[in-house]
């Protein structure tokens, strides 16, 4: 069970991070929309 669970975070990690640099980039969008 617990080399499941630990490729089962690892797994989960990777995704988090590019929802949230996703995000980042998203903001990064709209501040140069809003800023022109």
């Amino acid at each position: 069970m617990a080399p499941l669970i630990s490729n089962n975070q690892h797994s989960f990690r990777p995704k988090m991070s590019i929802s949230t640099n996703i995000l980042l980039f998203q903001e990064k969008i709209l501040y140069y929309i809003n800023y022109y």
